[in-house]
């Protein structure tokens, strides 16, 4: 059979096309790190890969919510902590004012002034914002959770929620949703059993007007409320656990995730190495002998 110069060119161009893909793809995984760059490469693993990526996504999203959740419940957490702090205070003077039959009125009003302190400072609690946004005031994230009334003095008479009963619930994992917020109505006004600001309220005047009967009630009604926080402040610190415990699972399956995406996507370097030096080898040692072969003298330089 005659074989042609033409048909000897082009296999050898055919199989130097071959051995420079090659070389080309093996100097791809070792500059990417990657054994799948396109889908061609390994449809089947490149699928695997697109559906790890999705996974990884979404494990990154309930991480972000778990985040997100985690910083209003925290900041709720240590505002409510505060407002123990300062409820267990006024328990217990209202303990003294009843019990402490020394006490005279200018005594008794100095006790008051304290417990009107405390419920400012209650009331502060109570409009507390994180991130700019109303912790207790429901949906209502952009206004205070609580409005005061005055009277002449600038003292407090009343307190009224202004927010709603919105609670933003967030999935954290899949299948698992918490609540991200609690309202002031659960908090701190009859809805959770007792007004707190009017147990305060009650106090003080009571304290001033020198009413013994009603200050040992308000013994009783700052312990009721104080109890009331604390119930929160209990609730906040589960929920803080149970996203502490969200949070590691999503930990642990992200990193079983990207373990399998490496098993299935990443490149053993050292081999890509070798196998990329020696393709390298045979290219440029194809194009020797091809350039050697296409360069023998034909039948037609002869006889020219």
């Amino acid at each position: 059979m005659r074989i042609s110069g033409n048909l000897v060119s082009n296999s050898i161009i055919q199989n130097l096309n071959i051995d420079l893909a090659r070389l080309q793809e093996l100097n791809q995984q070792t500059a990417t790190g990657k054994r799948i760059n396109a889908p061609s490469d390994d449809p089947l693993g490149a699928q695997r890969v697109v559906n790890l990526n999705e996974a990884l996504a979404g494990i990154v999203q309930y991480q972000r919510n778990a985040g997100y959740v985690t910083n209003y419940v925290s900041a709720a957490e240590g505002t409510l902590n505060g407002a123990v702090d300062v409820l267990r205070r006024a328990n217990g003077l209202a303990i003294r004012g009843a019990n402490d039959a020394t006490l005279n009125q200018n005594e008794l009003n100095a006790i008051a002034d304290e417990i009107n302190g405390i419920l400012e400072q209650t009331v502060q609690a109570g409009n507390t914002r994180s991130e700019g946004k109303s912790l207790f005031a429901g949906y209502q994230t952009t206004t205070d959770a609580f409005t005061v009334t005055r009277n002449a003095g600038g003292d407090i008479t009343a307190v009224t929620y202004a927010g709603d009963n919105g609670v933003e619930q967030i999935e954290v994992d899949l299948g698992l949703t918490v609540n991200k917020n609690v309202t002031g109505a659960q908090v701190f006004q009859p809805a959770a059993g007792t007004d707190v600001f009017a147990s305060l309220i009650t106090l003080r005047d009571d304290l001033r007007a020198g009413n013994a009967a009603g200050v040992s009630a308000g013994i009783a009604t700052t312990n009721a409320a104080l109890d009331q926080v604390v119930d929160q402040v209990s609730a906040l610190g589960n929920k803080t656990n149970l996203l502490q415990r969200a949070t590691d699972n999503l930990a642990s399956k992200k990193l079983g995730l990207v373990a399998l995406d490496s098993q299935l996507a990443d490149v053993d370097m050292p081999a890509a190495i070798v196998q990329l030096q020696t393709a390298q080898n045979v290219y440029t040692a194809a194009l020797q002998s091809s350039a050697k072969i296409l360069q023998q003298p034909s039948l037609m330089d002869f006889l020219r």
